[in-house]
């Protein structure tokens, strides 16, 4: 059986933020889950809503903010919104990922297959989402990246 932490440890922490990966990890997740959406410059920023209300009372959506804007705005936690590659330095040592994209965007999908391959991930995560035009796109154009289809 696999542990999967949703958002991290969702229940314990602010979801989809560094303490909530962390709390994941110290409680036995062997593989964590999170959102990932494009900002407005194309960075891949960790989030699950459009917009930044619930989990950092800022009324604004990802998209229409830049990376500056998004690393001055906290986390109802006090922590700043994680951004993908900041997340695959601190724990893929430690954990697998599950990254689910939130977008239809053929750009996002770009963006991200771009920063697995930097990083080189492919045996320590999984690409999901439950938009199939995204997962279409990704499995034609990257089809080396495992990826799942959630429904």
């Amino acid at each position: 059986m696999l542990v999967i932490g949703h958002r991290g440890a969702l229940h314990e922490a602010v979801e989809n933020s560094f303490q909530s990966f962390e709390k994941a990890i110290k409680g036995g997740a062997e593989r964590i889950e999170f959102d990932v959406q494009a900002t407005k410059d194309q960075n891949l920023v960790i989030m699950h809503d459009k917009r930044l209300r619930r989990t950092a009372n800022v009324f604004k959506s990802v998209k229409n903010l830049n990376r500056a804007e998004i690393e001055d705005i906290r986390l109802l936690n006090g922590e700043q919104i994680p951004f993908l590659e900041q997340v695959i330095e601190q724990f893929l040592d430690r954990v697998e990922f599950n990254v689910e994209i939130k977008s239809t965007s053929i750009e996002t999908v770009d963006l991200l297959a771009k920063l697995l391959k930097k990083f080189k991930l492919k045996n320590r995560l999984i690409v999901s989402s439950f938009q199939f035009k995204s997962m279409k796109y990704l499995s034609q154009k990257y089809p080396k990246i495992e990826r799942a289809c959630l429904w």
